[in-house]
C-alpha cells in the first residue's frame, strides 16, 4: 500500500466508535423552513419536538461519546398519508412492508 493509504487506514481505525447512538424516527414535516402548508397540527408539533430533542441532546451527549441522529424515513403508504399522496413524487412512495 502507498504510505498515504496506509496512514488514512490506520487514522480511521483508531477513530473513537462511539459509545451509544440515539436513532429518532421522524418527518419532513416537522422541519421549521420547510413548513409552507401549515396544519398537521399534533403531528406537526410532535415531529418538530422531536427533531429538536435529538439536536439538542446531540450537543450533550456527544460528550460521551453517543451519537444522536434524526430519521425521516420517506412518505409511507399509509391511511394517514392516503389524502396527501397526490402531492408525493413518483417512485417515492414507500410500501409498509
Amino acid at each position: 500500500k502507498p504510505k498515504k493509504e496506509e496512514e488514512e487506514a490506520t487514522a480511521a481505525a483508531a477513530a473513537p466508535r462511539p459509545v451509544s447512538i440515539i436513532a429518532s424516527l421522524s418527518a419532513r414535516v416537522g422541519s421549521i423552513s420547510d413548513n409552507e402548508l401549515g396544519g398537521w397540527y399534533s403531528y406537526r408539533f410532535s415531529k418538530t419536538a422531536l427533531n429538536q430533542a435529538t439536536r439538542t441532546m446531540s450537543h450533550e451527549l456527544k460528550r460521551q461519546g453517543t451519537w444522536t441522529v434524526a430519521l425521516h424515513p420517506g412518505t409511507t403508504d399509509t391511511d394517514l398519508s392516503k389524502p396527501f399522496q397526490r402531492n408525493v413524487a413518483q417512485g417515492r412512495l414507500f410500501p409498509v412492508e
